[in-house]
């Protein structure tokens, strides 16, 4: 893999060896910490009763409507029933925890219902702080003979489906794009808070309610840090191919070989362009300036690609088209961005922003190297999402 000279950036940022104890190697990921957390209730089927004519299927099961009436409870509620078979919800067990080593051998990312219920679990427990209103909320986990039943709170509609609707009336006004991305990048910070990287964050996975935003969908959720608050790195391709951010990608070996350059030093972790990769990497400590090194392939932080998703959500809700169908170097559209800037993309598309924070805030959650990314917090500072004073 050869570096090139086409714009990238490079972190200088020294780490611990990876030889290092497990405790403080950001290499070392357990994507199954979030299953501890994981608590069933008996299933009593005899509580839900069924809105006939709605279904809709997700990855591993399917969605249902029912009038639930939990025990005490004076009056029925709406709710969003997933359904699921123990077997399929069970499996995510038996998957491989570090993310680097399935990576290593070839293992794909399936989603992890495990996770998924036990991310829900943490945020609705009160010792946890308050709830984000932007989230959707899990009532409980339930199970029963065969299937995993988990109880949602139920939402006008798919967000995506609002949108279209809003397009066609005229009325998604930048302002009103604002107030969504505010929402939803509110959600996240709250996720942040608690260690948890989403990873696939997408207007599919967004749900509507009063005028809100509401982001679901965590099976492929993982830990933003150690205990020790190191910074964990992640190797497998997570969310969609729209959203993903192009530090993703990488070669299918955990070596590459990257030229070694006087302004490098070793020990550095410096994202690299090569072929059709941006990847990060860690220079060997015995690395030679003007030679080749074997450099180790360091994975990806999780908040930033957060950050990138959140990024596109944005792209589309202005432009109503996806900016690229995938963030590598030969991709036309993502070339163009790298190269212009995202809101310059914008301008191509004939949908520019009026708003000059908001062009600002595009260019910094696109941002191509993720050490010039926009970080979360950058994000949140932004005049285009803050609420106006007073």
């Amino acid at each position: 893999m050869q570096a090139s000279s086409a714009p990238s950036a490079a972190s200088g940022d020294t780490v611990s060896d990876p030889s290092a104890t497990a405790a403080t190697n950001p290499l070392v990921t357990n994507i199954h910490s979030f299953h501890q957390y994981v608590a069933f209730k008996q299933l009593d089927a005899g509580q839900f009763q069924r809105v006939p004519r709605w279904k809709k299927k997700a990855i591993l099961g399917k969605i249902e409507r029912h009038h639930w009436r939990p025990e005490g409870a004076e009056e029925r509620s709406l709710v969003c029933v997933k359904i699921m078979e123990n077997d399929l919800v069970d499996r995510s067990n038996h998957s491989e925890a570090n993310d680097r080593e399935a990576f290593g051998r070839g293992l794909s990312i399936d989603e992890d219902a495990l996770t998924e219920i036990g991310v829900y679990t943490y945020l609705n427990d009160a010792t946890h702080g308050d709830p984000c209103p932007y989230l959707l909320k899990m009532h409980g986990a339930f199970r029963g003979p065969g299937h995993t039943w988990l109880v949602m709170e139920n939402c006008t509609a798919d967000f995506f489906d609002i949108v279209e609707k809003q397009r066609d009336y005229g009325d998604l006004s930048e302002n009103k794009i604002g107030d969504y991305m505010r929402m939803l990048l509110q959600a996240v910070n709250h996720l942040h808070k608690h260690n948890i990287g989403h990873c696939d964050i997408s207007l599919e996975n967004l749900l509507y309610k009063d005028g809100e935003l509401r982001l679901m969908d965590f099976g492929q959720a993982v830990r933003l840090q150690a205990n020790d608050g190191t910074p964990l790195r992640y190797f497998r391709l997570r969310g969609k191919n729209f959203y993903r951010a192009p530090e993703c990608y990488a070669p299918q070996h955990l070596q590459v070989q990257v030229p070694f350059r006087e302004e490098n030093t070793p020990g550095q972790v410096t994202q690299v362009v090569g072929g059709e990769y941006m990847c990060n990497v860690r220079f060997p400590l015995n690395a030679v300036p003007g030679e080749t090194a074997v450099a180790d392939l360091w994975g990806y932080d999780a908040a930033l690609m957060d950050v990138f998703a959140c990024g596109v959500v944005l792209f589309i809700l202005q432009t109503q088209v996806p900016p690229w169908r995938q963030a590598v170097c030969a991709d036309l559209g993502f070339r163009y961005a790298w190269q212009h800037g995202a809101a310059a993309l914008c301008q191509h598309f004939k949908r520019p922003f009026e708003s000059a924070s908001a062009a600002a805030l595009l260019n910094g959650m696109l941002h191509g190297p993720s050490t010039g990314r926009f970080t979360l917090s950058q994000c949140m500072d932004s005049a285009f999402i803050s609420p106006a004073p007073g």
